[in-house]
Protein backbone atom coordinates (compact mmCIF):
# COMPACT_ATOMS: atom_id res chain seq x y z
CA UNK A 1 0.00 0.00 0.00
CA UNK A 2 2.85 2.15 0.96
CA UNK A 3 4.24 1.75 -2.71
CA UNK A 4 1.06 3.14 -4.38
CA UNK A 5 1.19 6.67 -2.31
CA UNK A 6 4.45 7.20 -3.38
CA UNK A 7 3.85 6.24 -7.17
CA UNK A 8 0.87 8.67 -6.74
CA UNK A 9 3.01 11.38 -5.33
CA UNK A 10 5.50 11.29 -8.15
CA UNK A 11 2.80 10.73 -11.09
CA UNK A 12 1.91 14.48 -10.24
CA UNK A 13 5.19 15.92 -10.56
CA UNK A 14 4.29 15.59 -14.42
CA UNK A 15 3.07 19.04 -14.34
CA UNK A 16 5.82 20.56 -12.50
CA UNK A 17 7.92 19.17 -15.80
CA UNK A 18 4.79 20.19 -18.30
CA UNK A 19 4.77 23.50 -16.95
CA UNK A 20 8.55 23.60 -17.37
CA UNK A 21 8.69 22.66 -20.45
CA UNK A 22 5.62 24.33 -22.01
CA UNK A 23 7.06 28.14 -20.56
CA UNK A 24 10.45 27.39 -21.80
CA UNK A 25 10.64 25.42 -24.73
CA UNK A 26 6.64 26.07 -26.30
CA UNK A 27 6.77 29.41 -25.30
CA UNK A 28 2.81 29.00 -23.67
CA UNK A 29 2.13 32.21 -21.42
CA UNK A 30 2.16 30.74 -17.29
CA UNK A 31 -0.30 32.14 -15.45
CA UNK A 32 -1.13 32.34 -11.45
CA UNK A 33 -3.50 29.69 -12.19
CA UNK A 34 -1.19 27.70 -13.19
CA UNK A 35 1.08 28.07 -11.17
CA UNK A 36 -0.45 27.59 -7.93
CA UNK A 37 -2.07 23.96 -9.10
CA UNK A 38 1.38 22.67 -9.95
CA UNK A 39 2.81 24.27 -6.46
CA UNK A 40 0.01 22.48 -5.01
CA UNK A 41 0.87 19.37 -6.46
CA UNK A 42 4.11 19.16 -5.53
CA UNK A 43 3.67 20.50 -2.02
CA UNK A 44 1.07 17.55 -1.55
CA UNK A 45 4.07 15.22 -3.34
CA UNK A 46 6.27 16.45 -0.31
CA UNK A 47 3.46 15.75 2.26
CA UNK A 48 3.30 12.33 0.98
CA UNK A 49 6.60 11.61 0.58
CA UNK A 50 7.69 12.72 4.40
CA UNK A 51 4.78 11.11 5.80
Amino acid sequence: MLFRSLVAGLRETSALFGLAIGAGILKERVTLRHTAAVAFAVVGTIVIATS
